[in-house]
């Protein structure tokens, strides 16, 4: 999830609806058919299989584990899986309350931040169990099973080693930013993590300041910064935009997506020198949500101009371009219906 973001979606009218499938079809006008008369489920009068219907599902998180096995969860809260790379998607799951981000370590084990706690799942998201947390819990990151890293909302960063039962409070990495107010994280093991502490001061630029710990936040090492409105330096952080997300994939590679200009960079030697790769398709706005699974191939929830939501897009190239893809799923019967 996203391993890494600057503030957690808000899930956006959570439904309470639970999905059922659809294991026939309702019987048209007229006298009602014997049940010897009913065709097989799913298939109409003629015997041939039905589409269901497809909805677009809009997303606020995502996180795939190999190229080809990836979750979406929707607004709703309903959340998706696909299994083909994201050329298909089914939900497997509608949560009852507002859900912010999820995380999954491998296809099966994932968890799902909610305002209480933790949802946890060790059966590729088929049925969860809430683990209550100490606070209340905004970024998430579950780097194994059972290992994960998390802050509150007043950027106080903690750490668990045991599946979200104990948790160990750690030392808070944006103290050396004066009103930080933006941030992002991104843990890629129990010791080793970055995170990026920014401030919302006026249009043009904003202070940013990446840290990195490699001994399990005990001590944080300064590697880059830029002031407001400070001359930008070649190869480092970019003056302009505000801090959107961050994603390493390992000690040297890692991406940083910017909100109002939509901006991608990135980093072969472990955050001390930075490139932009891409500015975005046309009217993109922000980048949230930054996720790759190899050094070409990355996930991320982009927001475009005059757009009401976020979209998710792919690279294929290391971040340099990007195409929006649609998640469609199955729609929920309508009340009534069987």
């Amino acid at each position: 999830m996203p391993r890494s973001r600057r503030h957690p979606p808000q899930s956006i009218g959570v439904g309470i609806l639970i999905l059922l499938l659809l294991t026939g079809c309702t019987p048209g006008r007229g006298s009602q058919p014997h049940e010897g008369d009913r065709p097989p489920a799913g298939e109409g009068s003629q015997g041939q299989l039905q589409q269901l219907e497809q909805v677009p599902l809009a997303p606020v998180d995502v996180d795939f584990v190999d190229p080809d096995t990836g979750y979406v969860l929707g607004e709703d809260g309903r959340l998706a899986r696909t299994e083909d790379g994201g050329m298909s998607w089914h939900v497997i799951h509608e949560f009852d309350e507002p859900i912010a981000g999820i995380d999954f370590a491998s296809a099966s084990v994932g968890w799902a931040t909610a305002r209480d706690g933790i949802w946890s799942t060790t059966d590729s998201g088929a049925s969860w169990t809430k683990v209550q947390t100490p606070f209340s819990p905004g970024f998430v990151d579950l780097v194994d099973e059972g290992v994960a890293w998390a802050t509150d909302d007043r950027f106080r960063l903690y750490h668990t080693t045991d599946g979200g039962n104990r948790w160990e409070p750690k030392t808070n990495p944006c103290t050396s930013v004066e009103n930080p107010a933006a941030w992002a994280a991104s843990f890629i093991s129990s010791h080793d993590g970055w995170f990026i502490c920014g401030s919302d001061e006026g249009m043009g630029g904003e202070t940013k300041v990446l840290l990195r710990t490699a001994d399990a936040a005990r001590t944080w090492e300064r590697i880059a910064a830029v002031q407001r409105d400070g001359e930008e330096v070649p190869g480092g952080l970019p003056t302009g935009g505000y801090v959107g997300d961050l994603f390493f994939l390992d000690p040297k590679t890692g991406w940083f997506g910017t909100t109002r200009y939509g901006e991608v960079w990135h980093t072969q030697d472990g955050g001390r020198s930075w490139q932009k790769v891409s500015q975005g398709p046309s009217g993109v706005r922000a980048f949230i949500e930054l996720d790759f699974v190899t050094a070409e191939l990355g996930w991320s929830l982009l927001f475009v101009q005059g757009d009401d939501g976020w979209r998710l897009a792919r690279t294929q190239d290391g971040g340099v371009t990007w195409e929006t893809v649609n998640v469609t799923v199955e729609a929920p019967p309508a009340p009534g219906s069987s």
